[in-house]
């Protein structure tokens, strides 16, 4: 987000759509703090800044902002929209490149994610990609690897229950982070890795879907991860 600041106080213009991933809370917080006190724009009771809140941003909730796109400013120069969302589909993408083509003057796009990694390289090169604060790690998931069956089970447990997406996709995330390290020291067992990651890689597609079962998928997850390192070999024999 100082990346956001500096620009401004350097050219006094802002680009029309902005990426950004991190933590919702903290970086809407930023975004309100920026506008009101750089900007002006005063973000309680202006019908001119716009924000959503999506656990799935998909192709409705992009033509309900196309719709309000198209209109006029109410109250002052600028159109601002700041949305957050745990996923953003491709449909949305997709039609997110045909605003962000042919951007109204003085509309400004803020969308925040947990995470970029789906993003299509053609929304990405419309935008302007900033990372903010990142989610704090709890250390159930912290440690996730290392545990033991039931201490994951516990883990998922309460992700699950809470429905919250944002978490499991973190954990997924803390998981490949952890496996990739130790990779770097041990690459001759590269191969032995191949298929959690294809795993990971595949649950993580399952979780941006419309309505994934967290519980089924992070169970899998803490199923197939060894209880130690030199268990992968066994629990990929066992799943082939």
């Amino acid at each position: 987000m100082q990346t956001l600041l500096d620009t401004y106080k350097n050219t006094g213009t802002i680009h029309h759509a902005y990426i950004i991933e991190g933590e919702k809370e903290i970086i809407v917080s930023d975004i309100k703090t920026f506008l009101e006190e750089n900007l002006k724009i005063s973000t309680k009771g202006n019908p001119d800044f716009l924000y959503y809140s999506f656990d799935t941003f998909g192709i409705d909730e992009v033509r309900n902002i196309k719709h309000l796109h198209s209109q006029k400013t109410l109250s002052s120069e600028r159109k601002i929209f700041v949305v957050t969302s745990s996923v953003i589909t491709i449909e949305a993408q997709n039609a997110l490149l045909k605003i962000l083509e042919e951007p109204l003057l003085n509309t400004h796009f803020f969308i925040i994610l947990p995470d970029i990694k789906n993003l299509a390289q053609t929304l990405i090169s419309r935008v302007v990609i900033l990372r903010g604060a990142r989610q704090k790690i709890p250390d159930d998931i912290k440690n996730f690897l290392n545990s033991s069956i039931s201490s994951r089970l516990e883990c998922v447990r309460k992700i699950s229950q809470e429905k919250d997406r944002d978490s499991a996709l973190l954990l997924l995330d803390i998981v490949e982070e952890s496996l990739f390290s130790h990779i770097k020291k041990n690459v001759e067992k590269l191969e032995e890795y191949t298929f959690i990651f294809n795993e990971i890689s595949n649950c993580r597609e399952y979780l941006r879907g419309r309505s994934p079962s967290i519980k089924l998928i992070l169970e899998h997850i803490s199923l197939i991860l060894p209880t130690s390192l030199d268990d992968i070999k066994s629990k990929q024999s066992a799943i082939q």
